[in-house]
């Protein structure tokens, strides 16, 4: 289980309070582990076939240390950090590093808000803070997303 802790649970229903997710403390216990049962099956990187090439998908950024097949080979070891860093990082956005993700053609990145998508290099970053009255951006897998 993703959170197996009382206290995980108390910090993840905090931190959703604090981002307007009221709805989880409207669940009842079993509908909340059903929830976490859920969230910690899905995939931390998925990749995606476009016309000219593999694309990737993260939550949050791709460190830039390494390759996409490196960033799979490591995923294999369920490394926190590397957990960590795909959910949580801003490093790349925050320094605009263009530094490109290596054998894979573009990443696609949500978790920090903006006004409008920003490529750096290889990589998207597509979250036009729709939680916050922002707009939603279109994007096609094969080319330059659209805001």
């Amino acid at each position: 289980m993703l959170l197996e802790q009382d206290g995980d649970v108390q910090r993840l229903a905090w931190w959703l309070r604090c981002n307007g997710e009221q709805w989880w403390e409207e669940l009842a216990p079993k509908q909340r582990r059903d929830c976490l049962e859920a969230f910690a099956r899905l995939p931390l990187a998925l990749e995606i076939e476009a016309a000219d090439g593999y694309v990737g998908i993260v939550h949050a950024d791709v460190p830039p240390w390494l390759d996409w097949p490196a960033l799979h080979a490591l995923l294999q070891t369920q490394d926190p950090d590397l957990r960590h860093y795909l959910l949580w990082e801003r490093r790349r956005i925050s320094f605009l590093d263009d530094t490109p993700v290596a054998d894979i053609q573009r990443v696609f990145c949500g978790h920090t808000p903006l006004s409008l998508p920003r490529r750096l290099g290889n990589v998207y970053f597509i979250d036009t803070s729709i939680c916050y009255g922002g707009e939603v951006a279109i994007l096609s897998l094969a080319g330059e997303p659209a805001a």
